[in-house]
């Protein structure tokens, strides 16, 4: 994985990380008050949420909000640097998606079954880019509770709420921007269900509009 969100607001260079441990000891070490973890899993053909996300992944590390780390689950910067004991598949990105260099699907699947275990069935990935926010403690042992999330997804929200990945991407990071003690579950959820409801409302009066006019033109 790899934090996105440090030159900006520390003058911290870009830095890997392996494990969920990694992130949470890096978070109470730089005092964030969120995490968001981003999945968007690289093949040879990646589809087009994922192309998506890479071609506008070398602005993203700077959109994230200065109380919030995000990182790109199984991406790393430096191509000469591995996990230790790695022995699995690697993938070489191409040169738009700088600053990220490789994708390990190993590390991505050891993650995200981590994770989906911690999260005990609330969450599974399945296809497209997913971001999850999750609090930290402040507590040194478990600084970052992975227990609880909220969850935004490609699959889910593009073509609900949002036109496209970049929309979702840039809403949620100016969203974190907008909280001034860093995005939390608790403001992401109830925030995203609004904009459900409101867009569900949307569609119902255009159908409405639309039967409204339909019956006018045909008497």
């Amino acid at each position: 994985m790899i934090s996105l969100g440090f030159v900006r607001k520390t003058g911290e260079f870009l830095a890997d990380a392996f494990t969920l441990d990694d992130v949470g000891r890096r978070a109470h070490a730089c005092r964030r008050s969120s995490v968001m973890l981003l999945f968007a899993a690289y093949s040879e053909r990646p589809n087009g949420a994922v192309e998506e996300f890479l071609r506008g992944v070398s602005d993203y590390h700077a959109h994230s909000g200065q109380h919030t780390d995000v990182y790109c689950v199984g991406y790393s910067i430096d191509r000469y640097i591995k996990p230790d004991n790695y022995e699995g598949r690697e993938f070489r990105l191409p040169a738009y998606s700088e600053p990220l260099s490789t994708f390990y699907p190993g590390i991505f699947h050891e993650v995200r079954y981590d994770l989906q275990s911690r999260l005990r069935g609330y969450w599974e990935y399945d296809g497209g880019v997913h971001v999850l926010v999750f609090s930290t403690t402040g507590d040194r042992e478990n600084p970052v509770d992975w227990e609880y999330c909220a969850v935004v997804t490609s699959r889910r929200h593009v073509g609900r709420i949002y036109d496209d990945v970049e929309q979702m991407l840039r809403d949620t990071f100016n969203h974190a921007e907008r909280c001034a003690e860093g995005l939390s579950p608790n403001e992401l959820g109830p925030y995203l269900k609004r904009k459900e409801m409101l867009a569900g409302t949307r569609r119902v009066a255009s159908a409405i509009g639309g039967d409204i006019l339909g019956g006018l033109f045909g008497k």
